[in-house]
């Protein structure tokens, strides 16, 4: 379970939680029959949540163990993120096109689909890329066990690490609001995700307000994330001038929905990181210590 229980000490929960990120991560790696984007989802989702505890816990972990393991975890992650690449833009054309009352001419839409699928084929994953990120993370697993830390325990050990995630993820969030690029919108989202996770970890404080409170983090997520997507879907459409014709009017449908994907996610945002980093760094602190006394 990705949370910390009220029974445990902190030093136990990180190493617990770690190991099962891990343990996960290298589950949906082993999975080869299962389809290969979902693999890849789910694998990199449990190695956000390890790089969130990690970044949690940084007063909790000896610099040089930190810097170690949050390495391997980008390693890991790089690796995979290669292999999502023009198959995410398949998946972004196809829902673009599902949401979406005026179609452009389907020859059109034939010809753009036959090129984006050309390209998920072209690059085809090898297993010798997941054979990497295994080897990273068997690495990794063997470490963990006996993850070096300090001598700090309970909320001490995690506020830190808390503040500073809600701190990055809000001047990201008034960044992206004063000047709305896909650029800063995807520089917010990998902080506000990583604040999901750590409210995650932490929801055991207190379940019912907290669910809540991750359920719009999870949905603002899902929001930043297309919004990325699309952006990406935009860029290999313009450059492409020999598809102009084609995608000129889903273009115009791709501009429509950014739109839309970034005023949602603005209000949500705008609820979500309303508080400054130490006012709810206390809050949640009083939530953790009500929690395990």
């Amino acid at each position: 379970m990705y949370r910390f229980e009220s029974s445990e000490s902190a030093s136990l929960a990180i190493r617990r939680l770690a190991c099962e990120q891990i343990d996960g991560a290298l589950e949906w790696l082993g999975g080869a029959d299962r389809p290969f984007d979902v693999r890849i989802h789910e694998t990199r989702k449990h190695l956000k949540r390890l790089r969130a505890l990690l970044q949690l816990a940084v007063a909790a972990i000896e610099p040089a163990a930190l810097r170690e393991e949050m390495a391997a975890a980008r390693e890991a992650a790089g690796v995979l993120a290669e292999l999502r690449g023009q198959a995410a833009l398949l998946v972004c054309f196809e829902d673009l096109i599902q949401r979406s009352p005026e179609l452009p001419d389907p020859g059109a839409l034939a010809r753009l689909r036959a090129v984006l699928g050309a390209d998920v084929a072209a690059g085809a994953p090898s297993e010798a890329s997941i054979e990497q990120a295994r080897d990273v993370l068997l690495r990794a697993r063997a470490r963990v066990t006996h993850l070096s830390l300090t001598e700090v325990e309970g909320w001490d050990a995690l506020a830190p690490g808390f503040r500073e995630t809600y701190r990055r993820a809000r001047r990201a969030y008034t960044r992206a609001l004063v000047e709305p690029s896909a650029e800063r919108l995807h520089a917010f989202r990998t902080p506000a995700k990583r604040h999901l996770y750590q409210v995650e970890l932490l929801s055991r404080s207190w379940e019912a307000p907290l669910s809540s409170l991750r359920q719009e983090l999870s949905d603002l997520g899902e929001l930043l994330g297309d919004h990325h997507d699309l952006s990406l879907l935009r860029l290999e459409l313009e450059a492409r001038p020999e598809l102009q014709t084609e995608s000129k009017a889903l273009q115009s449908m791709v501009k429509k929905r950014l739109g839309k994907l970034e005023r949602a996610a603005f209000s949500l945002a705008a609820r979500a990181f309303a508080e400054k980093p130490a006012a709810i760094t206390r809050r949640f602190g009083a939530y953790f210590r009500a929690g395990h006394e």
